[in-house]
C-alpha cells in the first residue's frame, strides 16, 4: 500500500523460516541513504527498529539483518518526503559463505578509505571470518532486542540491594503519601487479572488502596476470580456498574472511592513493578508540588516475557501533542483530576491522554515529573494497542480528537492529522504574527562559505520577515 511518502508492504508467510541472518533487497530509484524501513511482527513482537540501507547495485538496494522471527509487515518510508518509488522486494536468507563474503567486502571498503587507521578492524574481521565460531560469534553481535533487553534486566533490573536502599529510603520520609489505585474492570483473562492483583498486593511501599470497579456486562468468571483474590483485604473496594458504561465512567465510578491524595491508573490485565508506589513516594517527597508524575515502562507478552522497554524523556510539551508517550505508569494529583473534570466518556479509548492533558493545561511544567525507571508492565496480548499501534482505530482516532480539543482550549491556531507511516498525531501550527528575525553569521576571511550561507538564505527561506 502506497500513501505519499510512505510504502506499506505485506509479507508473505514463510512455513519454513528459520532465525537467521536475512537480505532485504528493493528494486528502486531511490538512493539508500534515503530510504529508512521498519519490520513489523504479530504475537505481541516488538517493531525492528529503524533499518538502514545501502546501495548494491544500480537500482537496487539492501540491506542484511538478523533475524529471529519473520516479518508480517515491511514499512517504507523516503527520507526526502517526496513521493516513493518501488517495483520489488525480496526477503531471502543469507548463507553464511555470503554473509562471509559481505563482511570481507565492507571491511575492505573501510581499509581503503584510511588504510592507517581501519587496520585494526581489518584484522579483526579476517580472524573472525576464519574462526570456527565465526558465525556464532557475527551473531551474537547482533542480538534481537528482545534478548538484548533481557541482558539489561540482568544487569540493571531491580535487585535486592536495590530493594534494601529502598527500604531506607522510605524509613526517612517525613510525609508518607498513599495511594489509590484505580482498576476499571471489563472482560479480562482470569489468569491476566489475578497476576495485576498479585503485583498490587507485592508493593514494597504499604500505604495505599486500590478501587476496582466491574463495568456492566463483566463476565461472573471475572468477578469471582477478584472477589476470591481480595476477600478479607480492606484495602480493595469493588463497585460495580448496573449497565456497560465504557472506560471513562467505570474509571470515574472507581475514583469515587478513592480516598487518597494521589491516584493511578492501571489496567486490569497489567502489572506494577514492586517498586513502582515506592518510587512515586520518594519522588512526591522530593517534588511536593508536582500535580503528575509518570515512570517508563515495558510491555509483557502472554507469557510474561518482558520486552520492548520505553525509556522516555523528561516532560516534552510538543511530544506529547504527537502521542501520549507519558502512559504509563502515572499517578495524578486528586485534586487535579477534580478540577480537570474527571474522565470524559467522548473520549473513550484514549480517556488517559485526554486527563494527562487537561492535568498538564493546569500545571507549570515543572509540575510534571519524570522518573527515569521501569515501574510498569503493560500486556501486549490479542488487540491490545500495546501488541501493535492502531489495533483499535478508534483510540488513534481519539487520540488525535484529544489533542485538536487541548489546542483549541489554548487557542492555538493548528492542524492536525496523522503521519502517514507511523499514525502519531503530526501537528503544524500557524504563524499569527511574523516577527522579524535576526540572523547572526560569525566569519571571516571565507568569502566562498558566506556566499554560500547568504545564497541559501535568500533562496531557500520562505519567512518574509
Amino acid at each position: 500500500m502506497t500513501d505519499g511518502n510512505s510504502y506499506t508492504h505485506t509479507v508473505s508467510p514463510n512455513e519454513n523460516f528459520r532465525p537467521g541472518w536475512y537480505e532485504l533487497r528493493v528494486k528502486s530509484a531511490d538512493q539508500a541513504h534515503e530510504i529508512k524501513c521498519i519490520m513489523r511482527f504479530s504475537n505481541g513482537l516488538p517493531d525492528q527498529d529503524q533499518i538502514s540501507f545501502e546501495t548494491l547495485t544500480r537500482g537496487h538496494i539492501g540491506a542484511l539483518i538478523y533475524l529471529n522471527h519473520y516479518p508480517d509487515t515491511l514499512i517504507f518510508e523516503t527520507m526526502s518526503g517526496r513521493a516513493i518509488s518501488f517495483s520489488h522486494i525480496s526477503l531471502h536468507i543469507c548463507s553464511p559463505l555470503k554473509l562471509y563474503k559481505k563482511i570481507a567486502a565492507k571491511a575492505w571498503h573501510r581499509f581503503t578509505e584510511d588504510p592507517i587507521g581501519n587496520t585494526p578492524r581489518l584484522i579483526r574481521s579476517f580472524i573472525s571470518l576464519f574462526s570456527s565460531h565465526n558465525y556464532q560469534q557475527i551473531r551474537t553481535q547482533h542480538v534481537s532486542k528482545g534478548d538484548a533487553y533481557s541482558q539489561w534486566i540482568e544487569k540493571y533490573g531491580f535487585s535486592d540491594h536495590q530493594r534494601t536502599v529502598l527500604n531506607t529510603q522510605l524509613g526517612t520520609l517525613k510525609i508518607q503519601p498513599k495511594f489509590s489505585l484505580l482498576i476499571p474492570v471489563y472482560d479480562v483473562d482470569t489468569d491476566y487479572i489475578r497476576q495485576t492483583l498479585i503485583s498490587v498486593k507485592n508493593q514494597i511501599y504499604p500505604h495505599w488502596q486500590a478501587c476496582l470497579c466491574f463495568d456492566g456486562g463483566t463476565p461472573e468468571r471475572v468477578k469471582s476470580t477478584v472477589k476470591e483474590m481480595v476477600s478479607g483485604d480492606d484495602r480493595f473496594i469493588i463497585s460495580e456498574n448496573s449497565a456497560n458504561l465504557g472506560i471513562s465512567e467505570t474509571t470515574n465510578r472507581a475514583f469515587e472511592d478513592a480516598t487518597a491524595e494521589w491516584v493511578g491508573l492501571l489496567d486490569h490485565d497489567d502489572k506494577l513493578a514492586e517498586n513502582a508506589l515506592a518510587e512515586m513516594a520518594l519522588a512526591i517527597s522530593k517534588h511536593p508540588k508536582a500535580n503528575l508524575i509518570y515512570s517508563d515502562e515495558d510491555k509483557i507478552t502472554e507469557t510474561g516475557k518482558r520486552f520492548d522497554p520505553h525509556f522516555k524523556s523528561d516532560f516534552s510539551p510538543e511530544l506529547i501533542l504527537a502521542m501520549n508517550y507519558i502512559n504509563h505508569f502515572t499517578i495524578i494529583r486528586s485534586s487535579a483530576v477534580k478540577h480537570a473534570g474527571k474522565w470524559r466518556k467522548a473520549f473513550d479509548g484514549a480517556q488517559d491522554y485526554d486527563m494527562v492533558l487537561r492535568v498538564i493545561a493546569l500545571s507549570e511544567y515543572d509540575q510534571i515529573i519524570h522518573i527515569p525507571k521501569i515501574l510498569y508492565h503493560w500486556r501486549a496480548a490479542g488487540t491490545s494497542e500495546a501488541n501493535m499501534r492502531g489495533a483499535k482505530p478508534y483510540a488513534q482516532n481519539a487520540g488525535q480528537r484529544v489533542v485538536h480539543d487541548y489546542l483549541t482550549s489554548q487557542g492555538k491556531a493548528f492542524s492536525i492529522k496523522p503521519h502517514s507511516a507511523s499514525g502519531y498525531n503530526q501537528v503544524n501550527f500557524e504563524l499569527t504574527r511574523q516577527d522579524k528575525v535576526t540572523i547572526i553569521i560569525p566569519t571571516r576571511d571565507r568569502k566562498n562559505l558566506l556566499q554560500t550561507c547568504v545564497s541559501s538564505v535568500l533562496k531557500k527561506t520562505q519567512y518574509p520577515n
